[in-house]
């Protein structure tokens, strides 16, 4: 199970981590929306972590991984920018 976790940094920047299942690329999505839809793409990665910019202060984003080739998501991850 692909499992993410979030770091953040001097926002707008936040790191991404995860335990991927196999190897692969694994992209990072983005929703303004607790549930999803997740449409954008913020980074991918095949090596278990990557980074993201260009968030709006005050906004609220949730996260997810999925990884290439496996069906479904990741946890979801919360953020709010300050």
């Amino acid at each position: 199970m692909l499992a993410l976790i979030l770091a953040l940094f001097a926002m707008p920047h936040i790191h991404f981590t995860w335990n991927q299942s196999q190897p692969g690329e694994v992209k990072i999505l983005e929703g303004t929306a607790h549930g999803g839809p997740y449409p954008k793409v913020v980074c991918k990665s095949s090596d278990g972590k990557c980074d993201a910019t260009g968030f709006t202060p005050g906004q609220t984003y949730y996260f997810v991984a999925q990884e290439t080739g496996i069906a479904g998501y990741s946890n979801e991850v919360a953020a709010t920018v300050k």
